[in-house]
């Protein structure tokens, strides 16, 4: 597991991702290369803050989603995907300040269907683990 980067992630290594829509709401959103995957990451803030004070888990589950479905589309040569089904299982409290990364894997890949997990970690505490389905469009 890695730290969390200085303040600034593009330091350690992080690109911020561009992005339309609702990525822009809770962004910004940076990816990081780790050997054959990318990894995903949100620093997050008073905007990511539930109820209770800690961070909103449709945070950490959007984060997922969004490594898991990036993930179903690198293994099939970039072709759309779109999540069919996705469960996310939380670990930890999310703490305000948190750097969440992300990191997938694809499960098993078909013809028209990629099978994926992924884990949102804080530094070296364990966050969340999700699993998922992603339909390939048009296939």
């Amino acid at each position: 597991m890695q730290d969390a980067p200085a303040p600034d992630p593009a330091s350690t290594g992080w690109m911020p991702l561009r992005h339309e829509g609702f990525i822009l709401h809770i962004g910004p959103m940076w990816t990081k290369p780790e050997g054959a995957h990318q990894l995903y990451a949100i620093a997050t803030d008073e905007r990511h803050r539930n109820h209770n004070g800690g961070v909103h888990g449709g945070l950490i589950a959007a984060l997922a989603d969004h490594a898991m479905g990036n993930g179903a589309r690198n293994a099939n040569e970039g072709r759309a995907v779109a999540t069919v089904q996705m469960d996310v299982q939380f670990l930890a409290a999310g703490r305000l300040g948190d750097f969440l990364i992300a990191r997938s894997h694809v499960v098993r890949l078909t013809r028209s269907i990629v099978f994926m997990r992924c884990e949102v970690s804080a530094g070296d505490r364990a966050v969340a683990t999700g699993t998922g389905v992603w339909k390939i469009l048009g296939a």
